[in-house]
Order: C-alpha cells, then structure tokens, then sequence
C-alpha cells in the first residue's frame, strides 16, 4: 500500500488508470526468473512505445548513467497525497555519459517502497549520482500517459520529457558501476 489510506490503484476512477496505478505501486521484489534478461537499456530506447514491446509483469535490469533526479508531487497513484514521503523521485537514466537532454533518457521511478527497502535512496544520494554509470533492477512498465510527451511517439513535439514511455518503475536495487 502506497500510504496509510490510499489503495494501491491510488485515487483513479478510470479502470485503466487504476490498473497502472496498481503497477507503479508494487511492493515486491523481482525473483531471478522474473528477470527478462533479453531487455536492455537499447531495446527499452527503441521500442517505439509499443506497449507489447515488453511484458510489464517482468522485471529488467539494465545499465545506463543518471542524468537528473527531481521529486514528483501529488498523482493519482499516491492520492494526491501533499505529504513528500509519499512522493516518488523521477530518475532519467541515458545510454550516452554526454547526453544532456530529458528527451535522451529512460524514465525510472524510486517510490516509496523503493525507499523503505533502501532508506539510502535519498533525492540528494540520486543526484550524487549523476554522469555515473548504474545497473538498475525493477519492473517494466508502459506509462501510456505520457505517450504525447515521448520521442519515440512524438519526436516532433517541443516539450519532449523523455526518449520512451517504458519504465522500469519502481526500481528495486541501483548498482553504481566503476
């Protein structure tokens, strides 16, 4: 459960809506065979944002450098909660060290069961990370309501927030590389 008095389909009143919010809240570990291994930071890239490019009921793990983290606000799946410990923090991981553009990277999300599996989790720890190079594990997941604000639908939109709308969301363990 997100928080104390929200369900974990948030507070969404659209079936499809809940159904992702369902996603984004999971509170669970992926087991080894859960592990898509075939799922790359290249493939997520080019998936077109086709929603059956990947299975959201899997998990993946894959390698890239932080290029921003910031802190979301008040969503339907933490019922628009005020409270910042319930928020999530977007990471945009890039395949490029020398990207330095939103519109280059993968959306990942540290939610607040990420945080209490790995307390270190902080915004200020992930944006000490930036420009390192990380392997991130979690699960997949096909934000479709941010397909009018992705590269791969629109690359002709000025306001681009992201290269696609897979996710790895919430992430369940980062490993800095060196």
């Amino acid at each position: 459960m997100q928080t104390e008095h929200c369900p974990d389909t948030g507070d969404a009143r659209r079936v499809e809506i809940q159904r992702l919010n369902i996603l984004k809240n999971r509170h669970s570990l992926p087991k080894p065979e859960e592990i898509d291994r075939s799922v790359s930071s290249a493939k997520l890239f080019n998936s077109g944002d086709r929603p059956n490019a990947f299975n959201e009921h899997a998990a993946a793990s894959i390698e890239g450098y932080i290029l921003k983290a910031k802190e979301e606000k008040e969503e339907s799946c933490n019922c628009h909660s005020h409270n910042p410990s319930n928020w999530d923090y977007h990471v945009y991981l890039t395949l490029d060290k020398e990207a330095h553009k939103i519109g280059e990277s993968i959306v990942i999300e540290i939610t607040p069961y990420t945080r209490k599996l790995h307390p270190e989790y902080t915004l200020e720890y992930m944006q000490h990370l930036k420009g390192k190079k990380v392997r991130i594990t979690g699960w997949l997941m096909f934000d479709f309501e941010h397909l009018s604000n992705s590269y791969e639908s629109h690359p002709e939109v000025e306001k681009v927030f992201r290269h696609t709308v897979w996710e790895i969301h919430p992430i369940t363990s980062i490993e800095v590389i060196n």
